[in-house]
């Protein structure tokens, strides 16, 4: 894990910066795949097949359970301070329990992103720095993912170690700064959908933040403490899952404060022992793929698709 130290400062310059122009990038040759299964019986690297746009493609790579990690855990906590307490520790026991290959960072997740701990094998400064949380500030799960993710590629790109971004968050559709509850309205038009559709706004931001995410390499994992019914949290709910889904990661809801713990331990795991193939891209032609990956016949999780930046 020595590489990672001279990726420090990457992290804490990329997450506080303003988003770089776009000029011309070089083209890309090799794509981040992660994979994982719900079972906790592992898969062969030796049997990794993957398709891109229905074509095989080399794998360079197989970096699995055994090889280093860096997590960054995000915190976006802004509510009940019961699910907060269970979620701070059952957090620390997970973290502390990480195998000695997996280095993890903290962020925190409001308005900005902010680093309050560089990835380090040290617990024990990552678990104070959970426990020193508190839930000030707006929801901001939607507002920083981007920009974390963003964080993650660059360390892929610096060091190729197994990057994981796992959001925990009790985020609400109505704590963030941008009004997600109030689609503007005809009052001339009574056949205006708005009128019964409220989410559409939620929705809306969804698909634009999953579209960024579609450029993006590092998987997002989230555990969400405090799952709601009313129709506008229930399409953000859905959107997030969407956008965990569509980098190859997955996310968790929990339903009561006794369900947090296992919702932690679950997703951590899944997050530990995912693998992260390293495949050739074609020399030319598509601006995106689509992603097939199998092994052995096992039922595999994946990312749908990639992205190329700055296409559609």
């Amino acid at each position: 894990m020595r590489r990672l130290q001279s990726i420090l400062l990457v992290l804490a310059s990329l997450a506080l910066a303003e988003p770089p122009k776009r000029t011309s990038l070089p083209r890309k040759t090799s794509l981040h795949v992660p994979v994982w299964s719900e079972t906790a019986e592992p898969l062969d690297s030796k049997e990794f097949r993957c398709l891109l746009n229905g074509k095989e493609s080399p794998v360079r790579k197989v970096r699995g359970a055994g090889d280093d990690m860096v997590i960054l855990l995000a915190i976006d906590l802004t509510e009940d301070l019961t699910h907060v307490e269970s979620a701070r520790q059952a957090l620390a026991g997970a973290v502390d329990s990480l195998p000695r290959n997996v280095w993890c960072a903290v962020l925190k997740a409001h308005d900005n992103l902010e680093v309050l701990v560089d990835p380090t094998p040290d617990r024990a400064s990552a678990v104070q720095a959970i426990g020193g949380l508190t839930t000030t500030g707006r929801a901001g799960m939607l507002t920083t993912v981007e920009i974390a993710t963003a964080v993650g590629d660059a360390m892929i790109e610096k060091s190729g170690v197994r990057i994981a971004l796992l959001y925990i968050t009790d985020s609400n559709a109505y704590n963030y700064r941008e009004d997600f509850s109030n689609p503007v309205i005809n009052s001339t038009d009574y056949r205006d959908l708005s009128r019964r559709f409220s989410e559409g706004l939620i929705r809306e931001k969804i698909l634009k933040v999953a579209g960024g995410l579609a450029a993006r390499e590092t998987p997002l994992f989230f555990v969400h403490l405090n799952y709601r019914s009313d129709p506008v949290n229930e399409a953000y709910q859905a959107g997030l899952m969407q956008m965990a889904a569509s980098t190859g990661g997955t996310g968790v809801f929990s339903r009561s404060i006794g369900e947090i713990p296992e919702a932690i331990n679950k997703v951590m795991g899944t997050i530990v022992r995912h693998s992260s193939l390293e495949v050739d891209l074609p020399p030319r032609g598509a601006n995106g793929w689509q992603i097939q990956v199998e092994n052995s016949g096992r039922t595999l999780m994946f990312r749908p698709r990639f992205a190329l930046k700055g296409s559609k």
